[in-house]
C-alpha cells in the first residue's frame, strides 16, 4: 500500500513539474520612440512705439487723460492676464494716490497696480488703455506737485 501511495505521489509530482515547466509565457513589447515635450514661451512686446515715455503737464481738477499701449503676444502660449504696475516712483509719490486711475476693462488701480483678466492668443495684439483722471475735488495742496514713475506690464499665464 505504501508502495502504491509512493508511486502515486511520484506520478503527481512528475505531472506537476511537467505542466509547470512547459507553461508558455507569451509577451510582446511596443515602444513610443522619440517623444518630445517643449515648454511654451510667455512673452509680450510693444506692437509699435507706444511704450515711449509720456508726459502730462498742466493737469487740473476734472482733466481726463488716456494712454494706450499696444501689446503683442510674441510667445507661443496664451496670456491669461496682465498686471500693470507703477514702479520706480520718485517725486511727490502721494500724487499718484490722489488720481483716479483705471485700466482697460475698467479694473480699478489699487495699491499702485491693477490686474486685467484677459486672454491674448499668440500673435494677437491687445490695446491696453490707462485712464488718468484728476478728481474735481482734489485738494489745492497738490498744485505744482510732480511724480515720476515707470509703468511695468507683466504677462501671466
Amino acid at each position: 500500500m505504501i508502495r502504491i501511495f509512493s508511486r502515486a505521489v511520484l506520478i503527481c509530482a512528475v505531472i506537476f513539474l511537467s505542466i509547470s515547466f512547459s507553461k508558455a509565457n507569451y509577451f510582446d513589447t511596443e515602444a513610443s520612440n522619440e517623444n518630445l515635450f517643449n515648454a511654451g514661451t510667455l512673452m509680450i512686446s510693444d506692437a509699435g512705439t507706444t511704450l515711449v515715455p509720456f508726459n502730462f503737464g498742466s493737469l487740473h481738477p476734472g482733466v481726463h487723460v488716456t494712454k494706450t499701449i499696444n501689446l503683442k503676444n510674441s510667445g507661443t502660449i496664451d496670456i491669461s492676464g496682465l498686471k500693470v504696475s507703477a514702479v520706480n516712483l520718485t517725486g511727490d509719490i502721494g500724487l499718484l494716490d490722489q488720481l483716479n486711475i483705471s485700466v482697460s476693462s475698467g479694473s480699478v488701480w489699487t495699491a499702485k497696480s491693477s490686474f486685467i483678466a484677459t486672454v491674448i492668443h499668440p500673435g494677437s495684439i491687445y490695446n491696453l488703455s490707462i485712464d488718468f483722471i484728476v478728481p474735481e475735488d482734489i485738494s489745492s495742496d497738490w498744485q505744482g506737485k510732480t511724480i515720476n514713475f515707470d509703468i511695468q506690464i507683466r504677462a501671466e499665464q
